[in-house]
């Protein structure tokens, strides 16, 4: 079976109201914000987030941030438009928004090989024709007997 390195992404909740959660995704993208439809889905009432506030994007074995919010997203401290993203980034939704931690990590995921339909099934093999076996006679056992018979 052959296997094909897959790039696992976690969000790691450090600060905010999702804090110690921790998130895992394998998506080409995910959505950042207070609309139900994200995949990273903060509190309606956490106003300071816009409802689509950012995304991360895969290209290759990248991940691309781009900041969608009118009130800013911020890697490691400086805020950015877009940035690719490195294992360990801290990200801030918001200046004093929820804190995230950006983590990868590659696995091996098995691919099944292409299916090809089964060989036809093989005949049975039958089973060499019994030879038919001749009954033993009794007078070659009678006459084998007679020489220990007692001389008178």
């Amino acid at each position: 079976m052959k296997t094909v390195p897959a790039i696992k992404l976690q969000i790691v909740h450090i600060q905010g109201p999702l804090k110690g959660q921790i998130q895992e995704f394998t998506d080409p993208e995910i959505l950042i914000g207070r609309n139900p439809s994200c995949h990273v889905q903060f509190p309606k009432d956490l106003t300071v987030v816009s409802r689509q506030h950012a995304r991360i994007v895969r290209e290759g074995n990248r991940f691309k941030l781009i900041d969608e919010s009118s009130n800013g997203t911020f890697v490691n401290g400086k805020p950015t438009q877009e940035i690719f993203l490195k294992d360990g980034d801290v990200l801030m939704f918001a200046e004093g928004g929820p804190k995230v931690s950006f983590l990868t990590s590659v696995t091996e995921e098995c691919v099944e090989p292409a299916i090809t339909p089964p060989p036809p099934p093989k005949p049975p093999v039958a089973a060499p024709p019994k030879r038919p076996v001749a009954p033993r006679s009794c007078s070659a056992r009678t006459a084998s007997s007679s020489r220990f018979q007692s001389l008178p």
